[in-house]
Formats: structure tokens, sequence, C-alpha cells
């Protein structure tokens, strides 16, 4: 930190990450929370409450700021965030800046970053540098940008904007450790501060260690991911136009540090330079194409050019006097198409709604014959007991049921407090019948409005049915218990019938000739209305059955039925 107490001045900077002065000679400090300026007479003045990692001063007091949120800017009064390119928002390291206006960015991540004005330029890893977790940057006499990384020392130089001659120093060869974080070079000597010690280099501006040129091979042309036979020139048809070329220059004295350059005339006339040891082109448009690759090594020494030519035909509609026929062609169909759809969509529509309104009508009226054929002998059950009583009752919720069954028949869709009704009225007949021999409860989530929702009539009875004849009944031990739980999904009401049955593995063993009618017919015919539904309103409905066990033993049955939230025309 700084501290002093001279002439009655009291003040302390604590975690002090950047210094440097601006054109009055004040001093501003990158404490690790604050931007302070100090000024001639030792007065501290907090201009910004972040922290500040580097500081490269500017005319009349500005200054460009480098925090762990980015790149920003002091106009002499305020801070502000620099927008318009997302590079900008990573970790600054520290900032410098060449004899042409270039920013350059040290980052802990995006490698560097060169800013001219309203242009961004990143050099990472991919283009020669050591490492893109960089921590310091020196600007030398002649123009060469020198960058400390975890992963050794890298130079480069700018001419006319375009990056050129990007070379990395190593451990392997040069330094202490590649865990660099400071460089500072004078004349032709380069220091680096190194986290193993100070490292020393001389003479390596003026006289770079003397290498050759890498020994240079084109390994592979790889023609849609297919090895091809090596060739100066590839004729290719339209579809063959994923290029791929891979190759290595070999040099002992660069070991991993060669580097390359290569274009694509035809495609653009720009040489590229990497570390990687292949070109990928793929989308090439049909035309000629000349490929031109080279190696170098880390003294700067390049290999023989090697040169590929690759043709690319056009597909054979894409001639003139083809393309105007297959245009006249299209269209003609096109017109055909559109007026016959035109003249026929209605009538169309109309017909597939028929038949499918035909289809659910005549489903929807059904009901279990075996049911009403037991509620009746129920009901003659009670008069030759003469339980008038129950006979009455009986007859009367019976006649609801069938009335309320015929009168939602009428209809697509009813509400979900109608099916309720419908539902319990069925249950109350069962129990009785079944002389109370398994309980039954409804579980209406509190954001179901029963009253709203809507969905086909007796989607939910077959289901139940099915749980009382083939996994209620059958129990011997505990009391039967059918739950329906209904919620709401994100675009369906979700019907839940769960049962602590026997389980369908012990009742497909029960052999009664009419529960395997009834699942037939009841199911079936369910499962079907819902996928006529489905096909209709383009919306999925969805039946899943899931058995119900712990460990071995099987406990019951859970039924989901997702009926979609719908809007039929009545």
């Amino acid at each position: 930190g700084i501290s002093t107490t001279k002439n009655k001045i009291d003040f302390q900077l604590n975690n002090v990450k950047s210094l440097a002065n601006n054109d009055k000679n004040e001093i501003f400090s990158g404490a690790g929370n604050s931007l302070y300026v100090i000024d001639n007479k030792n007065n501290k003045k907090e201009i910004w409450d972040e922290r500040v990692n580097a500081i490269l001063p500017l005319k009349n007091n500005m200054a460009w700021l480098g925090a762990n949120t980015g790149l920003y800017y002091f106009d002499g009064e305020k801070v502000e965030k620099t927008k318009g390119n997302p590079l900008l928002n990573y970790r600054i390291s520290d900032l410098a800046k060449t004899a042409d206006g270039t920013i350059c960015i040290c980052t802990a991540g995006n490698g560097v970053l060169l800013k001219k004005e309203k242009t961004i330029t990143q050099i990472t890893k991919k283009n020669g540098l050591a490492s893109n977790v960089c921590s310091d940057i020196f600007i030398a006499d002649n123009g060469i940008i020198w960058i400390a990384t975890n992963g050794g020392v890298s130079k480069f130089s700018l001419e006319n904007g375009k990056v050129r001659d990007v070379f990395s120093y190593t451990e392997t060869e040069y330094l202490a450790s590649n865990e660099v974080r400071n460089v500072y070079v004078r004349g032709d000597k380069i220091w680096a501060s190194t986290s193993a010690g100070l490292s020393y280099i001389e003479g390596l501006q003026t006289t770079e260690k003397p290498t050759s040129a890498p020994t240079f091979y084109i390994l592979n042309v790889k023609i849609r991911e297919q090895d091809t036979t090596l060739a100066l020139k590839y004729d290719l048809n339209y579809d063959e136009n994923d290029i791929k070329i891979e190759y290595t220059g070999i040099s002992f004295t660069s070991g991993t540090q060669v580097r390359y350059r290569y274009k694509m005339e035809g495609l653009s006339n720009e040489w590229i330079e990497t570390s990687s040891n292949e070109a990928h082109f793929p989308f090439l448009q049909p035309g000629n194409y000349t490929f031109h690759v080279k190696s170098i090594s880390i003294g700067g020494n390049e290999s023989v050019e090697r040169i590929i030519q690759f043709v690319i035909h056009p597909p054979w509609w894409k001639r003139t006097d083809l393309r105007v026929f297959f245009g006249v062609l299209l269209f003609s169909i096109i017109g055909a198409i559109i007026f016959y759809v035109v003249k026929n969509r209605e009538d169309k529509m109309q017909l597939k709604r028929q038949i499918s309104d035909s289809e659910r009508m005549a489903l929807r009226a059904q009901m279990n014959p075996h049911f009403i054929f037991n509620a009746l002998n129920s009901i003659q059950h009670f008069i030759t007991m003469e339980d008038e009583v129950s006979a009455n009752y009986y007859l009367s919720q019976f006649a609801k049921l069938i009335r309320r069954v015929l009168e939602n028949s009428k209809t697509q869709l009813i509400s979900l407090e109608d099916e309720l009704t419908t539902l319990r009225l069925y249950l109350d007949l069962e129990s009785l019948r079944f002389e109370g021999k398994f309980e039954y409860e409804f579980n209406i989530d509190k954001n179901v409005d029963a009253y709203d929702v809507e969905l086909p009539s007796m989607i939910i009875q077959p289901f139940a049915e099915n749980a009382i004849w083939h996994g209620l009944m059958p129990k011997r031990d505990g009391i039967p218990m059918l739950k329906l739980n209904f919620k709401k999904g994100e675009d369906s009401i979700i019907c839940e019938i769960e049962d602590n049955g026997i389980g369908r593995e012990a009742a497909s063993k029960v052999s009664t000739k009419n529960l395997s009618e009834h699942k037939s017919t009841g199911i079936s015919n369910t499962v079907r209305r819902l996928s006529l539904m489905s096909q209709m309103e383009k919306k999925e409905a969805h039946v899943e059955i899931i058995d119900l066990k712990e460990g071995n033993k099987a406990t019951g049955t859970l039924v989901i039925v997702r009926v979609p939230f719908l809007e039929m025309d009545e």
C-alpha cells in the first residue's frame, strides 16, 4: 500500500494495482477497490469506486482504465464503460499505446486486443501467442510489442494495422519458467520476471538465434472428410466443396514454434498466419481456387511454398437456359397448386371435420354394455329383495347418469365440472353395486378452474372403470382405494387415475371374458378419440400407464391422461 503522514497529510491506499501520471504531473493510483488522483500537494481524490488493474494516461487529464469487468474511459470528470464489442468486457491486466495510436489491451484469458478507433483485432494462442492469459505489455523502441504470459514471452509487430511475425519464447530455450509476470526491453536486451526468478536474454532483437527454414510437407487433402491421393490439381463436383488440407513443418531448432501462412486465392488474397497444421474450407462455391501454404521457423525463415489448385464445377441445373426452363416450370406448378388448394380447401376441410366429428360422436355415444346390464341387475336385485328405497335411489342415480351421458354426447367439449359430476354419478353407482367394497376420492389442484377447462366427455370414465374391475375388485387385502387427481400443465390438463389394486401383471392372469371385452372397447375407444382429436387440432394428447411397485411387489397402477387445452367449433 501507499501511506504518508508528512506535512499533516494522512491517507492510506491499500492493495495498489497500478500507477501512472497524467499531463498535469498528477498521479493516478488504482487500488483494490477505487481509483484515485493525487495532485502535486499530495491531496487525494477518489474518482471511481471500482478496482483498476491498468491505467493508460491521455491528454487533458483523461485516461483508459483496465478493470476486472473490461475497458473503461475517464474523460476528466467521470468514468464510462466502453461499449460496442463483447471482447472489451473481460478482465484487463495491462494497457499500452503504440506510436500510431493503437491501444494494446492485455487480457487475463482472451489474449491481446488491439483497438484502433472502432476496430478491434484479437491475437490469441491460435495466432501464435504463448498463452491467452497475459499479464504485461511492453512496447520496444523499434515498435515491437512484447507480451508476458503464463506460457512464456511473445512478441509481434504491426504493419499497416496488420499483425506480423508472432513468435514466442519459452523455458525450453530461454526462460527460467513459462510463468512470466513482467517483461522489459532495453536495446537488444530482454528481461523477464518469472515465477522461478529473473531471466535475461541478450542479443535477441538484433541477432535472432540462427534457424534454418523448416522442412515442409503437405500430408493430406480431404474432400468431404474423405482422404484423397495427393495431386497438384483437383477437379471436383459442386457437392465436393468441403476441403481440408493437412500439412507439417519440421524444424529441430524451432520445435513446436513452427508457424504457417496460407491463403486460398479465389476466396481471399489475404495471408493467414497460424500455429494450426491444417486449413479447412467448408461450403466453397463453384469456381477456381489456388491454395498457397508455407511454414516459418522461429527465426523467421520461410520454407518452400506449396501450391494446389481446386476447380469446383457448378451443378448442371445452374446453366442459364435450364434455370429459365425450370423457373417457368416451377412457377407453373406452384400456380396450379395454389389454384387447386384455394378451390378445394374449404370443401376438404369441411368434409374432414364432418368425418372426424362423426367418429367422435359415435365413440362418445358408446357406454359399456356390461355396466348397463349389471346396473339393471342390481336394480332388479333390490326389487326382488323388496328394498324399495335402495331400488328407487339406484334407479334415480342411473337415470341421471344416462341423461348426462346423452346430453354430453351432443357437444364436442364439456367443462371439467360437468365431467366430474358425471364421473361422481358413475362411481356412486359402482360403489353401491359393489356394496361399498372400494373407496374413492377427487383431488382438484387449486390452479384448475373446473368451470373454465374444457375436454371431451367420458374421457376419464373408462380408465376409472378399468381400475375398479381389474385392479380393485380382485384385491383381497387392505381397503381398495381409487384416487382421481386433476392438475394444470403448461398447455394441458393432467388427469391421474391411481389405484392400489393388484397391478396389471396380476390382473392379466384373471381370465374373465367380460373384462377383456370391456378393456378393448373402453380404453381403446378413448385412446382413439384422443388420437383423432390430436390429428384434427394439431395438439398432442397423451396416455401413460405406470405400474406402481414397492420392490418386486405390485402396489397398484397409475394412468396419466394429458388432454391439451382445446377450442373446437360446436
